[in-house]
């Protein structure tokens, strides 16, 4: 009999939980999943920083546009926290404050 979590549920034996969520791709900046970085030609492995600067691999045109795409999408999602905030800030009472962060 397996012993339950308190959510009611548990792991398989040797599992901790979920996956790590991962992130994108450090080259490229796609999601893992879609990762287009190629294999480095001396070690073989793929979307390793260290090929970049160890074993002399540039990127490519592809990888360029998607870390400019990436950065760019970054950029818009910051404007629009930011301009929620301020719609937010402008909803409050004129004696409104804040800790300067």
């Amino acid at each position: 009999m397996s012993r339950k979590g308190i959510f009611g549920w548990s792991y398989p034996a040797g599992c901790s939980g979920p996956p790590d969520d991962e992130g994108p791709c450090e080259i490229c900046g796609q999601a893992v999943d879609i990762c287009i970085c190629p294999m480095c030609p001396v070690c073989e492995n793929a979307a390793d920083p260290n090929c970049y600067k160890e074993h002399g691999m540039k990127l490519n045109r592809e990888q360029i546009i998607a870390r400019a795409r990436t950065r760019i999408d970054d950029l818009r999602a910051r404007i629009v926290d930011e301009q929620r905030y301020l719609q937010w800030v402008e909803e409050q009472n004129e004696n409104y404050t804040e800790e300067l962060r």
